[in-house]
């Protein structure tokens, strides 16, 4: 029910959940916060999601002019249904409400305040006889006092009707419940939602979505905090920035917009001087305690001072703190505060404030043009702040140090800039970091300290444009590295990534090679570290096996690489990660993938994150936990799109939720997703991920019995895969699917040519996942070929070494292959036990295209079975708990499945009871139990 709602996921849950819950009987969901801050962007998504359910809606959005029209409000609310409404009510109470509405004069009668309130109750009660009725108010804050005073009544007599009250309230306070529901109905059918501040990504996404501006992340902070994650301020204050040209010094605050800054002063109208000057204090101060705020103003008047202002509700104790009640009042106090002033603010704030990072801020406010001395101050700033995990204040502040640089400090100016782009790379910031390092690119003189810049340069460049587009910096830092032995083991490394990605095997083995024998002649641990990591990858992609001894060195070794640019992707545990994954040991990926993402988050960096999440989704969907793996996918691809990360990035995003989406068969947000990914890929040259999306269109087309489209994009990918020298049969996972597609458009040789060597690879290195898949493409051939016997025998080993996985779909699969040839060689019994636990499994993960593969070859079985319409156990599960009230997603967390699988079991429940809703299944699940 998202749509394009930003942001509020966990509010349009608890919507779902309120709306689900209707046809069991009366409930409300009662919204508030301040303005501006999304309360009607939520309102008017529960308004959508019951007219998608199907359900009656009554809305109305009062104004203030509108507080003394007597039911006002009622008369918008109850139109759609009047007509149909009134015929059924008793004569005083129509007439009541009729007079009330000046539907009909009044004939000199007094319209009786209960009798309209029981006329509108009936009202509704009538609406709810067929269909949930939802009465939403927006703003209910300017509610006319009859229409209010009306619904409390009728809110207090709602009981088993299927009547929801959805409410809007400005304020702060959640427990505002003006229809008095909280007392008339029962504590679990009243949900309280207080619309809070959204999240930096989430205003990241209005500002782009209304404004049309990609902030950078720093600005994009500033915004954030100015705004209180207040979507409205947020856009008057982003399009004021824009209107001054977009920009925003290192440090700067963003603009108040005028009508903004007219709101904002209307709550310091009126506070003496003396308190104004305290709050410009307080405005300046990161942390501003009575302490320091005493310190820079009167020790012996500070609470006199700051009295007015607590009065007025403009700040607030918290614990030793004195703070705003909302960011914009402490913007609007310091913009007021004239230049030449607030430099002498910040000087004698430096001299107060301890924290060496609040007191190099200070310092750099303080002064008009570049210091030697505040720079260095910066610089220091700046290295603790990254070490202290937080990459967004190490960025700003290297932007302030080489702002305050002399321009004759050159080699200074040139670190400082350097500096500035990798930490604008480790929040996010990619574009803004690669135009900063292509400055130190510029600036840097000839030779290994330019070198360093490229290196790094193309690390970034690898990540917004890919790394074809890498290479060229790459080259050109190995040209500047002289004997520089440690830089030139790091350009060899990502020479080797680089070649890896756009499909050269050899190519990167020899680069990975090379970073590993000068790791070895330096005996550098952080070198080391680097490389024991990316050499044992590209020999496993190579078919050579799981080189643990060097890869446990590295992991020994990572502590020597903290700090270092692009740390978390370079160090050796993601290495393991991945290889625990291929191996399908997904417990320990699991585990150490989760870790190394909780590592990146502890340090504030988000490079890797599209990265993680992605392995984190293929691992899961092989799992089978589809919901989790959706989620990892959706992450990755919003990280990567957030942060305008390029073609390896944003194409792995697209390939997992592709994936995901074709697992539960719907087809075009799948094909969509891989077709993006695949021209993403194609574009910048990445041939490892071109594999990847192509791979995830075949099994698409496979999964709809479309075997011709599987093998235009299996065949394409498995020649890329040859081409790229890939010899590791569980890297790619692509020929099982191919041979299916061969065999169903009956090209046996050539199913055949390209299972033997799979088959080989498999046994050589001992791969499970391999065997078993081999041994079921073998059952495919053989009984094409109409050798019953030997499909057979590969079908049962099949199912033997799959017993042994952890992965329940390819079990599936290939319970679904035995049962096709125990149908085929007349063993009906063994074949309808084979193929209803394949359809158990289908079904339990919610693989709605492969359960109808296995129904289908189910009712080819001649013989006695059970009737069609009748309910799997899953299915009587599912309908036992949607019948008793249960929302999808309990149902789910009940049944420990997905949500997807609820949906799908859910459709043929509908489809077998002949029912269309939750209420009519409701009604018949209860008559058949009941009478049976």
């Amino acid at each position: 029910m998202t749509g394009d709602v930003i942001g509020r996921e966990p509010e349009l849950a608890i919507l779902d959940r309120f709306l689900d819950a209707l046809p069991a009987g009366a409930g409300a969901l009662l919204l508030s916060g301040e303005a501006g801050i999304g309360k009607t962007t939520v309102w008017r998504e529960g308004l959508d999601g019951a007219r998608h359910r199907r359900y009656r809606t009554l809305s109305c959005g009062p104004v203030e002019a509108e507080t003394r029209l007597s039911y006002a409000a009622l008369g918008d609310l109850l139109e759609p249904v009047l007509e149909d409404a009134l015929p059924t009510l008793p004569e005083p109470q129509r007439r009541a409400l009729e007079v009330a509405l000046l539907r009909v004069p009044s004939s000199g009668a007094r319209a009786d305040q209960r009798a309209v309130s029981l006329a509108v109750l009936g009202c509704l009660r009538s609406a709810a006889t067929t269909d949930p009725v939802v009465v939403a108010i927006d703003d209910i804050q300017w509610m006319d006092l009859p229409s209010l005073r009306v619904l409390q009544f009728v809110a207090r007599r709602l009981k088993e009707e299927a009547v929801g009250l959805m409410t809007t309230a400005r304020g702060t306070d959640p427990d505002e419940d003006p229809l008095g529901v909280a007392g008339a109905l029962l504590e679990d059918r009243v949900q309280r939602v207080h619309v809070g501040a959204l999240s930096v990504d989430a205003i990241d996404r209005v500002l782009r979505d209304t404004v049309g501006e990609d902030f950078p992340r720093t600005t994009l902070l500033s915004l954030h905090e100015a705004s209180g994650g207040n979507p409205f301020f947020a856009q008057e204050i982003g399009r004021a920035l824009l209107r001054r040209g977009g920009e925003m010094a290192a440090g700067e605050r963003p603009p108040i917009p005028e009508r903004l800054q007219e709101l904002v002063e209307d709550r310091l109208e009126g506070l003496p001087a003396e308190s104004l000057a305290a709050l410009e204090v307080v405005s300046a101060l990161s942390t501003p305690t009575l302490d320091a705020i005493a310190a820079a103003t009167d020790p012996a008047e500070v609470d006199r001072r700051l009295d007015p202002a607590l009065e007025n509700g403009v700040v607030e104790v918290v614990g030793d703190r004195i703070r705003f009640t909302h960011p914009l009042l402490a913007s609007a106090v310091y913009q007021k505060v004239p230049p030449a002033r607030r430099r002498e603010l910040h000087a004698r704030l430096a001299t107060i404030v301890h924290d060496p990072e609040e007191r190099a801020r200070h310092l750099a406010l303080s002064v008009e043009g570049p210091d030697v001395d505040v720079a260095a101050a910066l610089e220091e700033a700046a290295r603790l702040a990254f070490s202290r995990g937080a990459p967004q204040s190490a960025a700003e502040l290297w932007e302030m140090a080489r702002r305050a640089t002399p321009p004759d400090r050159g080699e200074d100016l040139v670190r400082r800039i350097h500096q500035a782009g990798l930490a604008h790379h480790e929040c996010g910031d990619t574009a803004l970091a690669r135009s900063v390092l292509e400055q130190a690119v510029d600036l840097s003189t000839a030779g290994p300290a330019r070198g360093r810049v490229l290196l790094d340069l193309g690390m970034a460049v690898a990540e917004t444009e890919g790394w074809r587009s890498a290479w060229a910096a790459f080259e050109a830092a190995r040209g500047e590295a002289g004997d520089d032995r440690t830089l030139r083991a790091s350009i060899e490394q990502n020479l080797g990534y680089t070649w890896l990605f756009r499909g050269d095997l050899a190519a990167s083995e020899r680069h990975a090679r090379a970073a590993l024998q000068l790791a070895e002649e330096l005996q550098d641990p952080r070198v080391m570290a680097e490389a024991f990591q990316a050499y044992p990858f590209v020999e496993f992609v190579l078919g050579r096996g799981v080189d643990r001894e060097l890869l446990d060195r590295g992991v020994a070794l990572e502590r020597h690489m903290e700090g270092e640019f692009k740390f978390h992707v370079l160090r050796a545990s993601f290495v393991v990660a991945m290889l625990l994954k291929y191996t399908d040991r997904l417990d320990e990926a699991r585990r150490t993938f989760t870790e190394i993402l909780a590592d990146a988050a502890a340090h504030g960096v988000e490079s890797p994150i599209p990265q993680f999440r992605y392995h984190l989704a293929e691992l899961e969907c092989w799992a089978g936990n589809w919901d989790a793996a959706m989620e990892h996918a959706r992450a990755s691809n919003a990280a990567a799109q957030r942060h305008r990360w390029g073609a390896p990035l944003s194409s792995e995003g697209h390939f997992a939720v592709g994936l995901v989406e074709a697992h539960l068969g719907r087809a075009d947000p799948a094909r969509l997703a891989a077709l993006e990914g695949l021209r993403v890929a194609e574009e910048a040259g990445e041939v490892l991920i071109q594999i990847m999306n192509l791979a995830a269109l075949g099994f698409l087309e496979l999964s709809l019995d479309r075997p011709a489209e599987a093998d235009e994009y299996l065949s394409r990918a498995v020649e890329l895969e040859h081409a790229m020298g890939v010899r590791e049969p569980a890297f790619f996972r692509i020929v099982p699917d191919e041979v299916e597609a061969l065999v169903a458009l009956g090209r046996l040789d050539d199913a055949e040519t390209l299972l033997a060597p799979f088959e080989d690879a498999g046994r050589d290195l001992d791969r499970a996942w391999t065997i078993a898949t081999g041994a079921r493409c073998r059952a495919l051939v053989s009984a094409a070929r109409g050798d019953l016997d030997a499909a057979s025998a590969a079908a049962d080993e099949a199912v033997r070494v799959h017993d042994l996985l952890p992965l329940p779909f390819e079990r599936g699969r290939t319970l679904l292959v035995r049962g096709a040839v125990e149908r085929r060689a007349k063993r009906k019994r063994e074949a309808r036990d084979t193929l209803t636990e394949a359809v158990e499994i289908f079904d339990r993960l919610g693989a709605a295209l492969w359960a109808d593969k296995a129904r289908a070859e189910l009712a080819r079985i001649g013989g006695r079975a059970a009737a069609s319409l009748e309910l799997t156990p899953t299915e009587e599960r599912v309908a036992a708990l949607v019948a008793a009230g249960s929302t999808n997603r309990e149902a789910a967390d009940a049944l420990f499945v997905s949500i997807h699988t609820v949906e799908a079991n859910l459709k043929r429940i509908y489809r077998k009871l002949g029912v269309r809703s939750r209420t009519e299944l409701a009604s018949k699940y209860q008559s058949d139990t009941s009478g049976s």
